[in-house]
């Protein structure tokens, strides 16, 4: 959603552009030019990374959902015996009977599956 919405303002910069060509000198355009396809690579990087980031997070849910061990930020073990998956902040949460992690809250990101 946020690349469309670049995309439209790329275009609508160029569109500015074009009808203004007789006024803008030609330095100005390819300065104008230049700055697009560099704001245009910015936005495409950071697409493909947020991509990334989402997938590495959803591999790493479907790996506690199926019951895999997980390692997480500050050697934490999480499993589904002691901890249960909060989707609304995509964290992990522990359940009512881990008393020892009471008031934790582990992101999903800082967490690797183990092997």
């Amino acid at each position: 959603m946020q690349f469309l919405l670049f995309l439209v303002l790329i275009l609508l910069l160029a569109a500015v552009l074009y009808t203004k060509k007789e006024t803008l000198s030609s330095r100005m355009k390819k300065t104008l030019i230049g700055s697009m396809v560099v704001l245009l690579a910015s936005a495409i990087g950071y697409e493909s990374y947020q991509a990334s980031q989402s997938e590495q997070r959803r591999l790493i849910v479907n790996a506690f959902k199926q019951g895999k061990t997980l390692t997480c930020q500050g050697g934490v073990t999480v499993d589904l015996k002691r901890f249960i998956y909060v989707s609304g902040t995509q964290s992990f949460i522990p359940n009512e009977i881990n008393e020892n992690d009471k008031g934790t809250v582990i992101e999903v990101s800082t967490c690797r599956i183990l092997p």
